[in-house]
């Protein structure tokens, strides 16, 4: 009920962090942002708790000090200009890199989940029976 991230170097096969870095659960998805430079890390562990994490892929090393918890099971994680949407069963809400912490105040709630998806600046979604199409900003 644990994995372990590594980078290496694509032309050469070489690691390029000293170290692996240990996840809690297993990675269910990512989104790279920042020109790959950085990579939003979503892991699910067997409790059913899921996390998101921000990583820095040239030093190898997680952003935020603890791992965000996230309720529901994930449908869809993306950077957005605002932030990193998650999309899950339950909720949707941004999680602001900077603070580690929900952009909005509360998390639009869903009773029937559906799908979600970012493109073009807005973020799309079905759920709950209705389709709702908005700026993450």
């Amino acid at each position: 009920n644990r994995a372990a991230a590594m980078a290496y170097n694509y032309n050469t096969g070489t690691q390029v962090w000293k170290e692996a870095l240990d996840l809690d659960g297993t990675v269910i998805d990512y989104s790279y942002y920042d020109e790959g430079k950085k990579i939003v890390l979503a892991t699910e562990s067997k409790r059913g708790v899921n996390r998101l994490n921000l990583v820095d892929m040239e030093a190898g090393k997680f952003l935020l000090k603890d791992d965000f918890k996230i309720d529901g099971d994930l449908l869809a994680v993306q950077m957005t200009p605002a932030g990193v949407m998650y999309f899950t069963t339950t909720e949707l809400n941004i999680l602001n890199p900077a603070t580690g912490k929900d952009a909005w105040n509360k998390s639009l709630k869903f009773k029937e989940p559906g799908m979600g998806k970012y493109k073009a600046g807005k973020l799309y979604i079905y759920a709950d029976g209705n389709f709702y199409r908005f700026d993450p900003q």
